[in-house]
């Protein structure tokens, strides 16, 4: 069988390879026939019982050792205050000044928008200075520096608004 296998490949080959400038295609690897039953073909697509069974990864080396858990720091009590927040008393006065005279500036300047016609864009800016007046009061007793600025915020995109009107 070998003989005559290795015949027609030769005799293939000189037909097709004679005179022609196609480039030809590699033949397909060889099928184990250990594996393979005598009913299959070399281009049949495998089957669960042709299929190679799956081989698990190599298993890991015994020698190298498992870091050891980082050490357990003890808890510490959690402040009672913020970092950012540890003020003066007199720095609390000026902030809540500076809020007062902020929301002022504010209420005055919607107050003049008040009987002007708006449209869309400057409604919303008007619903945003409320916004930020409102959330302004709220913090003001749990973190005077973000109410100092909220107002402002507040103040300013009202000033702009009314200099946009005039």
């Amino acid at each position: 069988m070998r003989r005559s296998g290795k015949l027609a490949a030769v005799a293939l080959v000189s037909l097709l390879g004679s005179g022609c400038h196609k480039k030809t295609l590699p033949a397909p690897p060889p099928v184990p026939t250990s594996q393979a039953p005598a009913t299959a073909t070399p281009h049949a697509p495998p089957t669960p019982a042709t299929a190679r069974p799956h081989t698990a990864p190599p298993p890991v080396s015994p020698t190298t050792p498992e870091p050891a858990p980082p050490p357990q720091l003890p808890q510490l009590p959690q402040p009672e205050f913020r970092l950012g927040q540890a003020l003066t008393p007199e720095e609390q006065r000026a902030n809540n000044v500076l809020i007062d005279r902020y929301l002022q500036q504010a209420t005055q300047a919607l107050a003049s928008i008040g009987s002007h016609r708006l449209s869309n864009e400057q409604k919303s800016s008007v619903a945003q200075i409320r916004g930020f007046m409102d959330q302004a009061r709220e913090m003001r007793s749990t973190d005077v520096l973000r109410a100092r600025s909220l107002a402002e915020r507040a103040a300013v995109l009202a000033q702009d608004l009314l200099s946009r009107m005039k």
